[in-house]
């Protein structure tokens, strides 16, 4: 039996992050989910990857967690936010948490990471419209896509550290 698990800090309980996470697969549409859900979602069950604990009736098993964990749910979220989503619907913030969680969990979505990376190479410059990657944002997008890159042993595209680079040794203060 599957019951409340404690992890360092905080409990858990397994069964409710299979629940969510079969939901959100089987939705047809993601629509009704708006940036903030997704990217606190993910945020979400890439912060249990590190380690589940099953606790059984007779003994408790630590397993670490992989992108075998939920691989449907983060390729589900990718493909939304690829084909239907405006990344300037995301604030910065919750780009760079979204792009942090795939990361965390392993999950290299191509399409996702492509998407996320132009945009930031069009806009990491802009202010327009309170539109601006603050120093951590930006330091958690660069982690995100050199974390990506080392786990599935591709290069990274040199442009995107080039313009952040850039842009971080042009501001008057950090």
């Amino acid at each position: 039996t599957t019951t409340l698990v404690p992890s360092n800090r905080y409990y858990f309980y397994p069964r409710l992050f299979e629940k969510v996470a079969d939901h959100i697969v089987t939705l047809e549409d993601l629509g009704r989910l708006n940036s903030q859900d997704l990217s606190n979602t993910v945020w979400s069950f890439a912060r249990i990857a590190g380690v589940l604990q099953t606790t059984t009736t007779t003994t408790t098993t630590t397993t670490a967690a992989t992108t075998t964990e939920y691989p449907k749910l983060f390729q589900r979220v990718g493909d939304d936010i690829v084909k239907h989503r405006d990344l300037k619907s995301f604030r910065t913030q919750e780009l760079a948490n979204t792009a942090w969680a795939f990361a965390k969990a392993e999950v290299s979505h191509t399409g996702f990471f492509d998407k996320v990376r132009d945009h930031v190479l069009d806009n990491i410059e802009s202010l327009e419209g309170g539109y601006y990657f603050a120093p951590r944002e930006i330091s958690n997008l660069v982690w995100s896509f050199e974390k990506v890159a080392a786990v599935t042993s591709s290069s990274v595209d040199t442009r995107l550290f080039e313009r952040v680079a850039r842009h971080v040794v042009a501001l008057d203060d950090l």
